[in-house]
Formats: structure tokens, sequence, C-alpha cells
């Protein structure tokens, strides 16, 4: 990256750990999705950038929240997204090498679905949730987190209907995203996917994670979580539209010579 690609990559890190603290995901699916539509960076450079990232974030604001994890749901989510991430990490190496603008184009859907769960507030069911839909989910997380490092939506969809508070439904959700970071981590580390480029990066972005989470954690009482949604909301199809439509459009013109 130049230095102004640099600049810009470090203020959307800024925003989206902002939005992570607020709404309790969204960190990846920012960084990855405006990353890949402005072009900054390769998403398997921003994606195992954003694995330490994420990792960070999370474990900043987890020591205050650590104590009301709901440990059985965590236990289950992990079952899930803990073996399925090698699957997505392979996926991500297979289209990198071969299908690009395929991969975009997951990225672009995967994106704008997410922005369109963030308006979502999923009515809290009167009973738990059972363990096959737990495992499910996090089943999905891994897959999307394994290709891309942002599996939170599936994540917080379902921990946001079950019938618990917001505090241990968060304080649940950070300790699910430094299990799926640390396990990204050490997969992608055998990969080769992490060289002195995404530590550099990693390193520079790290005081702009925790700074911005240590302030919004202790200063959210006094942000509108509707009003951040919306924001993250509008950003998010936005940003899934850019990378849908041209991949879109590079595939009809393709077909179209055969």
């Amino acid at each position: 990256m130049t230095g102004s690609e640099l600049g810009l990559f470090l203020l959307l890190v800024a925003f989206a750990s902002f939005i992570q603290s607020v709404t309790g995901f969204a960190l990846g699916l920012v960084l990855m999705g405006v990353s890949a539509a402005l072009g900054l960076a390769n998403i398997v450079f921003t994606a195992a950038v954003v694995s330490f990232i994420a990792l960070v974030n999370s474990a900043t604001a987890l020591p205050n929240q650590w104590r009301v994890i709901d440990r059985s749901a965590l236990a289950l989510l992990a079952c899930g997204f803990m073996p399925l991430t090698f699957v997505g990490l392979w996926l991500l190496d297979v289209m990198s090498a071969s299908s690009v603008e395929v991969l975009r184009l997951i990225l672009g859907v995967v994106v704008a679905l997410a922005g369109g769960l963030l308006l979502v507030q999923p009515g809290q069911l009167s009973q738990r949730s059972g363990p096959l839909a737990f495992i499910a989910s996090g089943s999905l997380a891994g897959v999307i987190g394994g290709m891309f490092g942002a599996g939170g939506a599936a994540l917080a969809y379902l921990m946001y209907r079950q019938p618990d508070t917001v505090t241990v439904i968060r304080a649940t959700l950070l300790a699910c995203f430094v299990l799926t970071s640390l396990t990204r981590i050490i997969l992608m580390s055998f990969a080769g996917h992490v060289d002195l480029d995404v530590m550099w990066t990693t390193l520079l972005s790290l005081p702009v994670v925790i700074g911005i989470t240590m302030i919004t954690t202790r200063f959210t009482p006094a942000i509108s979580d509707l009003m951040v949604r919306r924001a993250a909301f509008l950003l998010l199809i936005v940003t899934g539209l850019g990378l849908v439509i041209p991949s879109v459009h590079l595939f009809l013109q393709s077909s179209s010579g055969f």
C-alpha cells in the first residue's frame, strides 16, 4: 500500500472498530468490504490483517465482560466454527488463485446481506434455541470467517434471538470472535498468509483498534445504537453492491464471448 492508501486503511480500521464496539460485530465486514471496493489491498491480505485486528479488538473489550459469557452457547458455536474455518480458508486459497471475480462477488453478497441484518432487530425467543441451531450458525460463521475473517453476522443474528440480556450476548460474541480469530490466525500461518506486510500493517493498526475500542466501550451509553446501525447498514449495502455489480457485469461479458 502507498502512504495515502495506508492512511485510508487506518481510518477504516477506526470506523470498523467503532461499529464493532457498539453493535457487537461488523469489524471484518466493514474492513473487507470497503477495502476490496476501493482496491486498497487484495482480499487474502486484508483478511489476514482483519484476523489480527479482530483478535485485538475483542480481547481489549472482553476483560470487563468475561464473567457473564454464556459458556454453553460458546461451546456449541465453537463446535461449528472451529472446524469449518479450515474449509473457508481452503476455499479462499482456491478462489484467490483461479476465480478472483467470483470471490469478490461472494464477498459483495455477504457484505450486503450482513448490512441488512444490521437493521433487523430479531425478536427474542421465549425458549433457548436447540444445540443444532448453534452448531449450524457456528458452521456458517466458520466458512465465511475462514474466507474473509468476517463471520460475525451469522453468530450475532442467532445470539440476539436468545432470551438473554444484551450484556450476556455481547460478552459471548466477543469470546467467539477471540476464538475465531485465533483459529484463523493459526491456520493462515500454516498456509503462508502471514508475511512482513501483514504484520507491519497490523502493528500500525493496533493503537487505532485499542484506542477506539476503549473509548467507545467507556462511552457506549451515550451513543445511539440505532443511528450507528443505520449508518453501517447504508455503508455495507453500498459497498456490497459496489462489489457485486462489477463482478456480475464482468461475468456477463465473459459469458457473451462464448
